[in-house]
């Protein structure tokens, strides 16, 4: 069920409605080796002087590109504080290091380096990166949902999957938003079928190292389901008659839950026959095409349309592979 006529403005201004990106300080936690020991005070001293030092980072940060960050390290005897260079450091942020090295001569260890950490954030319908299934995604002239990452079968390249009758645009980019309300370019289809097969399509991702793509669906908070933006899929699989199942749909309002009712199931939609999807009494409108359909952290399939707005079509995460050549990816950790 693509929605058509979305452009890319009208992404942004529902981005904007859902508020501005903000910034996390993103602080890796290491965990003490086997065999080391510290004394209580001196483990109280690397957190007291965390303590002080964090209030003072984003004030320091404040108007600069590159940012601060701060953590412990038990297993040094030392709290590291990342900046900077010299020449990228602001005044702010200069005078931070000096105030620090003066207070903790022995106990802080400065290390230069430009870092700017980003959030991991989602607002519904559209995430920051990583590339993920359940965002709204379109061209100029049509809006649909983009389901699981995949890579190809012969050369590994990655792929965003989505419904097949969604590329009736073929060669356009396909494009998402930030929660900031910039608009990206994911990459124009690679492949797709809308016939007897399938119902599948799957898009290049033009920049895999921007993208930073994971193996995620984004799902929000519903009547059976808690707010995961980062929902993991570790494996894909066929569903049995009778099987609760999920999707994110672009254009619903969230994730939906609902109940297989019949498999193998051909469906007429005037414009192309395809053959063995699923029915299921997952809920869709216009727009949702393409949604992931997942249980378990498993890829069950990819949303394809409706009869009713309770009564819907999903192509089957398998046949969907087999006609594109591709395997969905599992998400490692």
């Amino acid at each position: 069920m693509a929605s058509t006529h979305q452009d890319p403005a009208e992404i942004r201004r529902r981005s904007r409605v859902r508020g501005g990106i903000g910034t996390a300080l993103m602080v890796v936690a290491l965990a003490l080796h086997p065999g080391l020991s510290l004394a209580d005070t001196h483990a109280s001293e690397l957190e007291q002087a965390v303590a002080w030092i964090t209030p003072q980072v984003g004030p320091a940060d404040a108007g600069a590109h590159w940012r601060i960050t701060v953590g412990e390290r038990p297993d040094l005897g030392k709290v590291i504080v990342t900046m900077p260079p010299e020449l990228s450091r602001t005044a702010h942020q200069s005078a931070l290091r000096t105030a620090i090295a003066e207070r903790y001569p022995e106990l802080v260890d400065f290390r230069d380096k430009e870092v700017r950490p980003t959030s991991l954030g989602c607002r519904y319908p559209i995430c920051d990166p990583p590339l993920r299934g359940g965002n709204l995604i379109s061209t100029n002239v049509v809006s649909c949902t983009s389901a699981f990452l995949a890579r190809s079968r012969t050369d590994a390249k990655l792929y965003q999957m989505t419904a097949g009758h969604c590329d009736v645009d073929h060669g356009t980019n396909w494009l998402t938003a930030f929660t900031n309300g910039q608009v990206h370019v994911i990459g124009a289809v690679h492949s797709s079928h809308f016939d007897l097969s399938s119902d599948a399509s799957i898009i290049r991702v033009d920049n895999p190292a921007g993208w930073r793509a994971r193996a995620w669906v984004n799902v929000t908070d519903g009547l059976t389901t808690t707010a995961n933006a980062q929902y993991r899929i570790v494996a894909d699989a066929d569903v049995k008659l009778g099987m609760r199942v999920c999707d994110t749909g672009a254009q619903l309002g969230g994730t939906d839950c609902g109940t297989v009712t019949a498999v193998n199931v051909t469906v007429d939609y005037g414009d192309a026959v395809v053959a063995g999807m699923v029915e299921s009494t997952l809920c869709a409108i216009p727009g949702d095409s393409g949604a992931p359909v997942f249980a378990g952290h498993t890829a069950y399939g990819l949303l394809s349309g409706a009869a009713d707005f309770c009564d819907s079509f999903y192509e089957p995460v398998r046949s969907a592979e087999n006609a594109l050549r591709v395997n969905v990816a599992h998400d490692g950790g």
